[in-house]
């Protein structure tokens, strides 16, 4: 595992990438340049998630620095520890170089050099002044001197501790061990410089996970069995392998062009292509390309990318921006642009490409837009885009059920933002329009749970009014108090709506209805004073 400050260092590389690539979008007029900007601070944003996560996982891991009594102690039975896990390695070496080729010895002194190794660098990460003896190279560990000596000193701080975690630990690119051994470097003693450590004679065998991750590998890309023999045959072949490759990406790019993309987006991906290259894959097409499509899928960018995502990352670059910007100028045809800028409809419409998001999914991203806030004020991010919403047929959906359906007031804008965001469905809004129909007109509550929406009720009333008013039903507007008395009419046994006997007296003997201007009213108004005439004699 990469230390704490190695993985810090790579997120200051990468922040400060981010970092250039903002103060570029600005004066960047061209749109398909700014997409392009856009999208490489997301894979940037990516890959700093990943490495903080890698952080706090190395920041977990990292050994507590020793008190000068516990070094004391330590030191007093180092000496004697080290030297026997060195007379161990000692005795597998010799085994090994008495059989080459014996899977039992390879793994024996791989386990002893391990264990060495692990305890040399434990001793220097806490203080222990020590030369070590093993070191990492090719991801194999070899012995670099003869003897340990061990020395307790106060552990030194900063920088120098963190340094001697880091010895044999990261692999380094290169030839193989027998070209071109190299030197290593422990950390200073306190008040001391640098001691330089010039190796003996390295293992001629090949020792540690490398190689047998190597031949694995090689077993599977040519379906060879697993057996003693093959192994054997394959470790002869690793010993003799050719040197790394020092264009492996240009190289990886032209054999997997399709995969080439992905390099950029995950360091193991590309730690995964530099294998596939010095190992060449290539050779063996079809398994090689089964094997990197595995490998990948476990690397965290293969954990949390979907299949759609993988297949979109891997398209040229020009290529995913021509389907953003088809995709981007649908969505802005369809939704009229709603006030969003064209950084907002970019990062949606990549997101819905690269997702293979569907209608209602990208309805839900963008509306989240909409109504994103500003953290620190929490006012709205795009004010007129909200004002669009309110004033558009999403917003006439949400009030249609509150006001016609149910003859309610205009509900809460909590309603409106909630339907646009996907987060709940015009019927949620007419579930809870009834609830609070049915507090509104708890007379009417047994029609309502039959299924009867208030609109349908009133109108009944409404029907009847026109008739009476002698006006159309278009005017007679069951929102108006006066008419909505009609459905909640209070006497002694609470709220009830109104027979229909009742509220043609009502229309009829209140003056704010108009009835007395009818034609009917104006007849009976007639016929009585024509009645009243005939009474007194009169002719009419």
């Amino acid at each position: 595992m990469a230390t704490k400050d190695d993985i810090q260092t790579e997120i200051d590389g990468l922040e400060a990438r981010k970092e250039a690539l903002q103060q570029r979008l600005p004066v960047t007029p061209n749109a398909k340049d700014r997409a392009a900007i856009n999208a490489q601070i997301g894979t940037l944003n990516e890959q700093i998630s990943a490495k903080k996560n890698e952080l706090s996982t190395a920041a977990m891991a990292t050994p507590r620095a020793l008190s000068g009594t516990e070094i004391g102690l330590a030191a007093s039975t180092l000496k004697n520890t080290l030297d026997n896990l060195a007379r161990n390695a000692d005795q597998a070496d010799k085994a090994l170089r008495a059989d080459p080729a014996s899977e039992e010895a390879f793994n024996s002194l791989q386990t002893a050099l391990t264990s060495l190794f692990r305890a040399e660098q434990s001793a220097v990460a806490n203080g222990i002044q020590i030369t070590p003896s093993v070191s990492l190279r090719n991801g194999l560990y070899v012995r670099t001197r003869e003897g340990v000596t061990a020395t307790p000193t106060q552990a030194p701080a900063g920088p120098p501790a963190d340094e001697a975690r880091r010895i044999g630990r990261r692999p380094i690119s290169g030839p193989a061990i027998k070209e071109a051994p190299e030197e290593v470097t422990p950390p200073a003693p306190t008040g001391g410089t640098p001691t330089v450590v010039t190796p003996t004679e390295a293992s001629t065998a090949p020792v540690g996970g490398a190689a047998n991750q190597w031949v694995a590998t090689q077993l599977e890309l040519r379906n060879m069995p697993d057996t003693p023999e093959n192994r054997k045959m394959l470790r002869g072949e690793y010993r003799k392998r050719p040197a790394a490759s020092t264009d492996w990406k240009a190289e990886f790019e032209q054999r997997y062009p399709d995969l080439a993309n992905l390099i950029n987006l995950d360091p193991e991906i590309a730690a995964i292509a530099e294998r596939a290259v010095n190992e060449e894959w290539f050779r063996y097409p079809e398994q090689a390309l089964s094997i990197l499509t595995r490998e990948i899928a476990n690397t965290p960018y293969g954990r949390t990318a979907t299949e759609t995502q993988r297949t979109f990352d891997s398209k040229r670059m020009q290529d995913q921006m021509d389907l953003v910007e088809d995709k981007m100028s649908r969505l802005k045809g369809a939704y009229g642009g709603l006030g969003l800028d064209d950084n907002e409809w970019f990062n949606i419409s990549r997101n819905a490409v690269r997702s293979g998001l569907n209608d209602n999914q990208v309805k839900s991203e963008i509306y989240s837009t909409v109504y994103r806030r500003d953290p620190n004020t929490g006012q709205f991010a795009f004010e007129n885009a909200v004002k669009q919403v309110e004033q558009g047929k999403l917003a006439q959906d949400v009030n249609g059920v509150f006001q016609n359906e149910f003859l309610l007031a205009q509900p809460g804008s909590e309603y409106l933002e909630s339907y646009a965001r996907g987060e709940i469905t015009l019927e949620d809004v007419r579930r809870q329009a009834r609830v609070l129909a049915k507090q509104r007109f708890p007379g009417l509550s047994d029609f309502i749970d039959q299924g009867l929406n208030v609109k349908a009720i009133a109108d009944q009333y409404r029907s009847q009014a026109a008739t009476i008013l002698e006006m159309p039903s278009t005017g007679i507007d069951m929102n108006d108090p006066k008419f909505l008395a009609a459905l909640d009419f209070r006497d002694e046994q609470g709220s009830r709506p109104m027979s229909f006997g009742e509220f043609t007296t009502l229309l009829k003997t209140d003056p704010n209805y108009g009835w007395q201007y009818t034609k009917q009213a104006n007849k009976q108004a007639l016929d009585i004073a024509t009645t009243i005439a005939r009474t007194f004699g009169k002719v009419v």
